[in-house]
C-alpha cells in the first residue's frame, strides 16, 4: 500500500522520512530531484519497499489515533504543570 516518498533533504524532513528506509531524500536541486526520480523510476523493488515501509511508519507514528493520544498526553501534562524541565 501507499506510494514511495521522495523529499528534499532540508531541515525537519528527517523527522518524517528516514532516507532509503521509508522514503528517499534528495538534494534540493534540479539535479538531485532528477537523479532521485530516475532512481525510483528504474527500481521496482526500491519503490515497493519504500512505499510499504513509509505506509507502515505513517500508520505507526502519525495516524489520527497516535496523534490524538500525543496531544491528549501533552494537555494532561500541561494541566498538571509538568514540563520537560521538571
Amino acid at each position: 500500500q501507499g506510494a514511495a516518498v521522495i523529499a528534499s533533504r532540508v531541515p525537519g524532513v528527517e523527522h518524517f522520512v528516514d532516507d532509503n528506509v521509508d522514503g528517499l531524500l534528495v538534494d534540493n536541486t534540479v539535479d538531485g530531484w532528477t537523479r532521485g526520480l530516475a532512481r525510483l523510476a528504474a527500481d521496482d523493488e526500491l519503490r515497493g519497499r519504500l512505499a510499504r515501509s513509509g505506509y507502515a511508519r505513517a500508520i505507526r507514528d502519525h495516524s489520527l489515533h497516535v496523534t490524538a493520544k500525543r496531544w491528549a498526553d501533552l494537555y494532561r501534562a500541561v494541566a498538571r504543570g509538568a514540563t520537560d524541565e521538571s
